[in-house]
C-alpha cells in the first residue's frame, strides 16, 4: 500500500513538472500588426504602435501574400507568433495591405515631346514616356528642375505619372541680364591685374561647377571651379566636410575662381544604412527601392560586397556616406536572394486495404516521415510500395504485406541411433562362402556370429584367420562387422588333407565264355574341388603418395612392409572436391585388398614447397 502511494505521488509530481515545462516552453498564439520595415535573411522588422519588433521566421512559417508574389518593405502586415523558450516563433505572416512604392526621379528637363520628356539627373539622363493622364504641375520648360513620379525601370523608358516643376527655367530676358553682369565682371577682372590668393575653410557644398566654402560660423564664399582646377593633398576628390586650402583668382564675394583645392584633412563621413529591393544594377551605381522612394547609390572600387552578388529583385542593406538624395556612396552592400514561395504536396499513408494511417504536408523536394509500422493479423509488414524520400507530387503510399504461411506439421520423431557394439575375442570359425560369416568367442564365453564384406574396414595387410584374437565393431541391428582390428595372431594350423575315398569293390566276374570279354576302362579320377574364393575386404592405412596419375586414374604408394601398391580409381572413389593426390602427400586411404580399388582418400598433410636457393633469391 505504501509503495502504491509513493508511486502515485511520483507520477503526479512528474506530470506537474511536465506541465510547468510546457508552460515555460510555449506560449499561446499572439498577433501583432504594423508596417514591414525590413525583410532579409529570415528576419523581418515590423513597426508597430509600441515600437519596432524584430522576428526570426522559420522553415514552417506560412505566408498569406494575397495577389502579390513577395513581401515588400512598406506592406501593412499581421504577424501571428508564439513564444517558445524565450524566442518568437513566427507561425504566419499575412499581408493586410500591399504597399505600392512611389518612384521619384529628380533632375533638369533637357527635352520635351508630346509623348515623352527627357530629364538629366546628377549622374543619369532618363527619357520618360507620358500621355494625357500624366499630371504636370508648374510651368514645364526645357531647363526646369522637376521631380518625376514614375512606374517601371529607369533603363526601359519608364512612364511618368506626375511631373512637378520644383524650379522654373530662367526666361530669356533674365538670361540676358545675367550674361551682361557676367560680362561686366569679366571686363572688370581683366582690367585688374590677375592675382591669386589663398583662403582656408570647410567644404559645405560641392557640385560639378561650384563649391561653397565655410570660413567660419558666419562667413561663407562660393567659388566657381576653374576649367583646369586641381585637387591636391589627402585625397583626389573633394567631399563635403573636407578641411581645405583654396587658391583662387578674383575677389571673395564676387564670384572668385578656384584654381587649386588642397585637401588638408578628409571629412569623417557619417555612415548610414538603408534597406530595400535592388531595381537596377549598373557599373557605377545601384538603384535601391525602399518602398517609398528609389535612390541612386554610387559604387566604386572601395565598395565592399557581402552576401549574394547584387541583382535585380534581391533584398539589400546598403551602408553609405553622403546624402542619400544626391551623392550617396556605398561603402558596403549586403545582398540576399529572395527565397521562392514554398511549394507543398500532400502525402497519404494507407495500410494497403483502403484505410488511411496518416496524412502529411511536405515541402517540394523534401522527405515525408513514415508512420509507425502497421500491424495486420496473419501478415508480415514488408515496407511501403513507393519512395517518399524526395516528394515532387501529391503521393499515396500503401503498406506491403506478406501472408504468414500455415504452420508446418510437426516432424516425426527421429529413430533412436543404432547401438554400436565392440567385442574382443578369438575367431572360432571363418567361412569365405557367400555370406562371409565368422564367429568370435570372448573370454567370458559369449559368442557373436557376424558377417563381413566391402562395408568392413580391416587393418592394412591383415586378413582374418581362425585362431586370431581380434577386436570387432558391429551394429546390434544387422550384426555386420564395421571394423576388424588384429589384437594378436593365433597359431595357424594346416588343414588336414582330405581322406581318399575308398575304391569301389570290383563286381564279381561272370563265368568265362567262349567269347573274349574286353576289360572295362578304368574310372576317371574325380575332379579336385575348386578353392573357395576369399572375401574382398576393405583395408584402411595411412601412407605417403609415391605417384598420383590423374590421366591414368591411379595412385601409387608403399605399405608399411615396403610393398609398392598401385590402386585404381573409379567413379565411386571418394576424393575431396578439387583435390587429386600428389607426390609426398600424407593421406589416409581405404581400398579393397583383392580388387586393389581405391574406395576413399583423405589428405592429412602436404609438405611445404622448398625455399628458393640463396643464389636465386639474390638474382631476384
Amino acid at each position: 500500500m505504501k509503495r502504491s502511494l509513493k508511486t502515485m505521488l511520483i507520477a503526479v509530481l512528474a506530470a506537474s513538472l511536465m506541465l510547468a515545462l510546457a508552460g515555460c516552453g510555449k506560449s499561446d498564439p499572439v498577433e501583432v500588426s504594423g508596417i514591414l520595415t525590413n525583410a532579409v535573411d529570415r528576419q523581418i522588422s515590423v513597426k508597430t504602435v509600441d515600437g519596432q519588433v524584430v522576428f526570426k521566421t522559420e522553415d514552417d512559417t506560412a505566408y498569406d501574400l494575397g495577389e502579390e508574389s513577395e513581401l515588400t518593405v512598406g506592406d501593412k502586415i499581421r504577424v501571428s507568433y508564439h513564444k517558445s523558450f524565450g524566442r518568437n516563433h513566427v507561425d504566419r505572416v499575412t499581408v493586410i495591405e500591399h504597399y505600392k512604392p512611389e518612384l521619384v526621379f529628380e533632375g533638369k528637363v533637357a527635352g520635351i515631346k508630346n509623348n515623352g520628356i527627357t530629364v538629366t539627373g546628377k549622374s543619369l539622363t532618363v527619357e520618360f514616356s507620358r500621355d494625357a493622364d500624366t499630371a504636370v504641375r508648374g510651368d514645364l520648360k526645357v531647363g526646369s528642375e522637376v521631380s518625376v513620379t514614375y512606374d517601371g525601370d529607369l533603363s526601359e523608358f519608364p512612364y511618368a505619372s506626375d511631373v512637378k516643376v520644383t524650379k522654373a527655367a530662367q526666361d530669356q530676358e533674365q538670361k540676358k541680364e545675367d550674361s551682361k553682369e557676367e560680362k561686366k565682371d569679366s571686363d572688370e577682372s581683366k582690367k585688374e591685374e590677375v592675382k591669386t590668393a589663398t583662403v582656408n575653410g570647410i567644404v559645405s557644398e560641392f557640385t560639378e561647377k561650384t563649391m561653397l566654402l565655410a570660413v567660419d560660423s558666419a562667413t561663407s564664399y562660393r567659388f566657381t571651379l576653374g576649367k583646369d582646377f586641381k585637387v591636391t593633398g589627402a585625397d583626389k576628390y573633394v567631399h563635403t566636410g573636407d578641411s581645405v586650402n583654396v587658391t583662387f583668382t578674383g575677389k571673395l564675394g564676387k564670384s572668385p575662381v578656384a584654381v587649386t583645392i588642397n585637401i588638408v584633412k578628409k571629412a569623417q563621413e557619417e555612415k548610414k544604412t538603408v534597406n530595400g529591393t535592388i531595381s537596377a544594377v549598373e557599373k557605377k551605381y545601384l538603384t535601391l527601392n525602399t518602398g517609398k522612394k528609389s535612390y541612386i547609390i554610387h559604387v566604386n572600387k572601395n565598395t565592399k560586397y557581402t552576401g549574394d552578388k547584387p541583382a535585380k529583385g534581391y533584398k539589400a542593406e546598403i551602408t553609405y556616406t553622403g546624402n542619400l538624395s544626391k551623392d550617396a556612396l556605398a561603402t558596403n552592400v549586403y545582398c540576399v536572394k529572395v527565397s521562392p514561395e514554398k511549394v507543398l504536396f500532400k502525402v497519404t499513408f494507407t495500410d494497403g486495404t483502403g484505410n488511411v494511417i496518416s496524412t502529411q504536408t511536405v515541402e517540394k523536394g523534401k522527405a515525408a516521415t513514415a508512420p509507425k509500422d502497421p500491424a495486420r493479423e496473419g501478415y508480415i509488414f514488408k515496407g511501403w510500395d513507393k519512395d517518399f524520400s524526395k516528394v515532387t507530387i501529391d503521393l499515396t503510399v500503401s503498406a506491403v504485406w506478406e501472408k504468414i504461411p500455415d504452420p508446418a506439421p510437426e516432424p516425426e520423431p527421429e529413430p533412436e541411433p543404432e547401438k554400436e557394439i565392440t567385442a574382443e575375442g578369438a575367431i572360432t570359425k571363418w567361412t569365405a562362402d557367400g555370406d562371409n560369416s565368422f564367429t568370435i568367442r570372448q573370454n567370458d564365453g559369449v559368442e557373436y556370429t557376424l558377417t563381413a564384406g566391402d562395408f568392413t574396414e580391416i587393418a592394412s595387410g591383415y586378413f582374418p584367420a581362425e585362431g586370431d584374437i581380434i577386436r570387432v565393431t558391429f551394429l546390434d541391428s544387422d550384426m555386420k562387422a564395421e571394423k576388424i582390428e588384429l589384437v594378436s595372431k593365433g597359431e595357424q594350423k594346416e588343414a588336414p588333407a582330405p581322406e581318399p575315398e575308398p575304391a569301389p569293390e570290383p563286381e564279381p566276374a561272370d563265368e568265362p565264355s567262349e567269347e573274349t570279354v574286353e576289360p572295362e576302362p578304368e574310372p576317371e579320377p574325380a575332379p579336385e574341388p575348386e578353392p573357395k574364393e576369399e572375401p574382398d575386404v576393405v583395408v584402411s592405412a595411412k601412407v605417403t603418395i609415391i605417384e598420383g596419375n590423374e590421366d591414368k586414374k591411379s595412385v601409387t604408394f608403399e605399405d608399411k612392409d615396403g610393398n609398392k601398391i598401385v590402386l585404381d580409381i573409379d567413379g565411386d572413389t571418394q576424393i575431396a572436391s578439387g583435390y587429386f593426390p600428389e607426390k609426398d602427400d600424407v593421406v589416409e586411404v581405404k581400398y579393397t585388398k583383392k580388387g586393389m580399388l581405391l574406395k576413399s582418400i583423405k589428405l592429412i598433410d602436404r609438405p611445404a614447397p622448398p625455399e628458393p636457393a640463396a643464389e636465386e633469391t639474390a638474382q631476384e
